[in-house]
């Protein structure tokens, strides 16, 4: 739980001191507003999240305190503070925002303070604060993509609008990943699913390998898979009578081992040539690329103009020499920029020569001992045309076995897959009962907020979590549903509903989990009596579990107006208790006494 967000270099307006219960941010008009005038935007609302965020450790965040906007963050060597409980323990979080900006400071209980990096401090507060156990593992270090379900702006995430599961906005996060998650956050074991995840992400390597070797081959050979194993059938056979044939001339043991020596340094040569040819290519192009280029001869065209005036040719002179010094300036940084990759270029170059060089001058020693022998220029044509053929279709068969080889390997892991799959679904049976806790507080909350979870269309609100029946997809399906979602207040109510329904669950099921939900605008254009029927309901959920807390942010007229209860409702808590902060749009009232 929150319990203090302060600054020791005075920083903001106030220390805000976070209780038990909903916490609201809130923000204050200092003139009465007009039906189409702005809206509160820059007083500081948005900016309570966005610290707590920041101390915990958010990247998206640090990256917004580094705008230029905020500069006067770091010329002022700030530092900002959040003290908090998690599971009991006391811990306190110091970050700035200047040249130490990379460096946590955190206390833990009775000990010390101690500065760690991002990295160091997110794996001590992924321990923390989403323990983990055998029914429910996670792989690697989710701290940040775990707290960003706990604390977020929700105006900035219009993916959710349409799947409330997918919380996460950064690119890396797919469909497994964050059904993943969501399951650990609901309670659910997660063993099976990380092992399916394990199962998917090696044949998904294995699958991509796969296609590199065909392509790779299929590119070399100009032909598709199919035919190239039907070719290397054919060249079999044909390698079979061949050989048949010249055994009737009885060439000796050595004759042939030269021959077949012949064969290989051939199917060597063909590859090695064909890189040098490509190197020596790409370095050519990328030297031209370096030089400086002098397409006209400035003393010539002076000599021209001069014929016509001499104050003009000397400017055109002095004009043209500028900017061919420009352009070998130019030449000149990219020499030095590029000079290392030019280099590299050369040296493979040089060395794919140099191993040319070698081959080659084996292969003439193999061909003056075939020679010395006294075998005729046919009958070693032929021999020599039978041995490459043998090399060439030898190495063939051996990208054709690593091909059949990789297919077997995804096979077997697909195998694995499927069985990861079948224990899911198991897991899911077994927890039958928590996933029906889920579904009724899910629609316990959306009651609370709609007044009913029937409406006239015959729409129903639901959570449903069940194996998928796409063994294309993830194991697991979670599909929500709010009756009428395509008005704009309803799907912020579905999100909203969704995340509330998390952590109701997690509180009362006491999971291992934060015991703070943050909302920054989620409930932007919702109508004033579903947020009082939300509020309430939250309100009175949370009070049944101690140490649990709902922070949001409004501004005033999104709340309910004293003239309007009869219509829009009335809170069952005193607004003014619960509120934190109040801000408004004089500078010395918004949260950092400073005006964007």
């Amino acid at each position: 739980m929150f319990k203090r967000l302060y600054s020791d270099s005075g920083l903001l307006r106030q220390s805000i001191e976070f209780g038990d219960g909903i916490n609201i941010i809130l923000g204050r008009y200092d003139k009465p507003r007009r039906q189409d005038g702005p809206s509160l935007n820059g007083i500081g609302k948005s900016s309570v999240v966005r610290l707590l965020d920041y101390l915990l450790l958010s990247h998206e965040a640090q990256k917004l305190f580094a705008k230029p906007k905020y500069s006067f963050l770091k010329e002022d060597s700030h530092t900002v503070s959040l003290d908090l409980t998690v599971t009991g323990k006391p811990v306190t979080i110091t970050r700035s925002f200047g040249r130490d900006k990379d460096t946590v400071h955190l206390k833990i209980g009775s000990a010390m303070t101690y500065a760690y990096t991002v990295n160091e401090a997110e794996n001590i507060l992924n321990g923390l604060f989403f323990p983990t156990s055998e029914i429910r593992p996670l792989h690697g270090d989710r701290f940040r993509s775990l707290m960003t379900f706990f604390v977020k702006d929700d105006l900035d995430q219009s993916v959710r609008k349409l799947d409330p599961v997918m919380y996460l906005s950064h690119g890396g996060a797919n469909k497994r990943e964050m059904i993943l998650l969501n399951a650990f956050l609901m309670g659910l074991p997660t063993s099976g699913l990380v092992a399916w995840e394990h199962k998917i992400s090696l044949a998904d390597q294995k699958r991509a390998e796969l296609k590199m070797l065909t392509d790779r081959l299929e590119q070399v050979e100009g032909r598709r898979l199919s035919q190239i194993r039907a070719d290397v059938q054919s060249r079999e056979a044909r390698l079979v009578q061949q050989q048949e044939a010249l055994a009737q001339y009885d060439l000796s043991e050595d004759l042939r081992d030269l021959s077949d020596a012949i064969g290989e340094l051939d199917l060597r040569i063909a590859p090695l040539r064909k890189e040098m040819e490509q190197l020596e290519r790409q370095r050519e192009r990328l030297d031209t690329f370096l030089r400086a280029k002098q397409e006209v001869d400035p003393q010539e065209i002076a000599m021209h103009y001069a014929q016509v005036s001499q104050s003009l040719g000397s400017a055109v002179m002095r004009t043209l020499s500028e900017v061919i010094h420009f352009r070998e300036s130019l030449a000149t940084e990219r020499r030095r920029f590029y000079g290392k990759q030019l280099t590299e270029l050369s040296d493979r170059r040089d060395l794919a020569s140099a191993s040319l060089k070698t081959l080659y001058k084996n292969r003439a020693l193999l061909y003056q001992a075939i020679d010395a022998r006294g075998v005729t220029e046919p009958l070693r044509d032929a021999y020599m045309r039978m041995a490459t053929e043998r090399a060439t279709v030898a190495n063939q068969l051996e990208k054709l076995k690593d091909i059949r080889d990789t297919e077997v390997v995804l096979d077997e892991l697909n195998a694995q897959a499927e069985a990861a799959r079948a224990a899911v679904s198991k897991s899911l049976d077994d927890a039958e009962d928590t996933i029906q806790r889920l579904r009724d507080v899910f629609v316990e909350v959306v009651g609370a907020a709609l007044e009913a979870t029937h409406v006239a269309d015959g729409s129903t609100a639901y959570l449903d979590i069940a194996r998928s029946r796409n063994k294309a997809s993830v194991p697991i399906a979670i599909e929500v549903v709010v009756p009428q979602a395509d008005a704009l207040g309803n799907q912020r109510l579905k999100v909203a509903a969704y995340d509330l329904t998390i952590f109701i669950h997690a509180v009362e099921a006491e999971l291992p989990l934060p015991r703070f939900m943050v909302h920054d605008g989620v409930f932007h254009g919702t109508s004033r009596r579903t947020v009082v029927r939300a509020l309430n309901f939250m309100n009175k959920r949370l009070m049944r579990a101690a140490s649990s807390q709902y922070i949001v942010s409004f501004n005033e007229d999104e709340l309910p107006q004293a003239a309007d209860q009869d219509r829009d409702g009335k809170l069952d808590f005193d607004l003014a208790k619960a509120t934190v902060i109040t801000l408004s749009e004089r500078p010395e009232d918004r949260l950092f006494k400073h005006e964007f």
